[in-house]
């Protein structure tokens, strides 16, 4: 049944802590995820969407991809409108914010459009440096949703005041928890950099992959930005005692779960991003922190009430007017989309004044005026 684990991928995970015995929680995650043939975003039933297990911003509206694209152009205009200027979007999903940001800038912004040279980078391929290492004095801006959270991650706890690695082990034919010393110094490391230490009894999650992650993206990036939206918290918050039974959350149909042992490749694996180790890996590769801004603020800076107030002027369906509107709404509620964090981080630029961080910027005024609709409005589905 569709609800069930992957047979195929559990006989594996199972056969490998057989052989070699038990395994990081990390590898387990990775494995689930990402395993070549049945790992959960290797199978072909569909992810992400509405009839998926999850909706992301993108696939909730254009106008998100819109929005993005106006502050794409903006750093291209900061870099002094270099005539070609490169966009690497990593963990592309279905394409749907790609194709926002060159449809409406196509439409909207045809000097930045000449310029764009937009790439998507799949999480292997980023992760084995097949496209960033070759992307080395890359001039222009690095830009992912969503993508680090899905990282694989290594579970810890605190005992006695010393840090242990949570392992997977086998109990007969059943995946069973065992702690023990960590697997690697770099987790120790980790608490060593951010300058904290989780009280005993706390659990939780270490992303050894995103400190890697951000430490090739800053190499490969000679001149420009690096724009890095998810959901996730500073250090300080992240790991405090009021989440110490940890992140981990799993997705299945629009509905979660905290078990990663059941529904074995058939269900998504998420946890919440550390931003601060992801700011101190970017510094430590000459990567400079820009800011960091909640979703809602984001697009809100952008212009998004111009997009909304385009809606009334655009000769649209009952149906399909309010299908745009709930869905905008969508990308700014405070408990959902809202919520993420967008961290811009930049190189080679001398303290860059992005919109995104302007609730006053010439742009967003511009914007309230505008009486077209720059993107395809969602289709009625009243009408399936």
């Amino acid at each position: 049944m569709e609800s069930q684990s992957n047979p195929a991928l559990e006989a594996e995970i199972k056969r490998r802590i057989i052989e070699r015995g038990r395994i990081t929680f990390a590898e387990f995650m990775d494995l689930a995820l990402y395993h070549p043939r049945h790992g959960y975003y290797r199978t072909a039933r569909q992810k992400i969407g509405p009839r998926g297990d999850f909706l992301t911003s993108p696939e909730t509206h254009p106008v998100f991809g819109a929005l993005v694209a106006l502050q794409l152009e903006q750093m291209w205009r900061i870099l002094g409108c270099p005539a070609s200027f490169s966009v690497v979007e990593m963990g592309g999903g279905t394409g749907s914010l790609s194709r926002s940001v060159l449809e409406y800038s196509r439409k909207s912004l045809p000097g930045f459009y000449e310029a764009l040279e937009y790439r998507i980078v799949e999480r292997r391929e980023a992760d084995e440096d097949l496209e960033i290492g070759s992307s080395t004095g890359l001039i222009g801006c690095f830009i992912s949703n969503e993508l680090v959270d899905a990282f694989p991650v290594h579970s810890v706890t605190f005992v006695d005041g010393q840090l242990m690695e949570v392992f997977v082990g086998l109990s007969g034919d059943t995946f069973v928890e065992d702690v023990g010393d960590p697997s690697t110094p770099e987790l120790v490391t980790y608490f060593e950099r951010l300058g904290l230490w989780p009280g005993n009894g706390f659990r939780g999650e270490v992303n050894l992959e995103a400190v890697r992650w951000m430490e090739r993206v800053a190499r490969a990036l000679e001149k420009g930005f690096v724009l890095t939206i998810d959901y996730g918290f500073p250090a300080e918050e992240l790991y405090s005692d009021k989440r110490r039974a940890g992140t981990l959350m799993c997705y299945y149909r629009h509905t979660y779960g905290q078990n990663p042992y059941v529904r074995v490749g058939a269900q998504d694996m998420t946890t919440h991003v550390d931003f601060t180790s992801l700011i101190h890996a970017g510094s430590r590769c000459d990567l400079r922190f820009t800011g960091m801004i909640s979703q809602a603020d984001f697009l809100s800076n952008l212009g998004l009430e111009g997009f909304a107030n385009a809606l009334g002027k655009a000769g649209l369906s009952p149906a399909i007017f309010y299908n745009n509107k709930f869905a905008m709404r969508r990308l700014v509620e405070a408990q959902g989309l809202g919520k993420f964090q967008v961290l811009v981080q930049h190189k080679g630029i001398v303290e860059p004044a992005l919109d995104c961080f302007n609730p006053c910027n010439d742009r967003k005024r511009s914007l309230i005026a505008q009486r077209w609709m720059p993107f395809v409005p969602l289709k009625d589905t009243t009408e399936e």
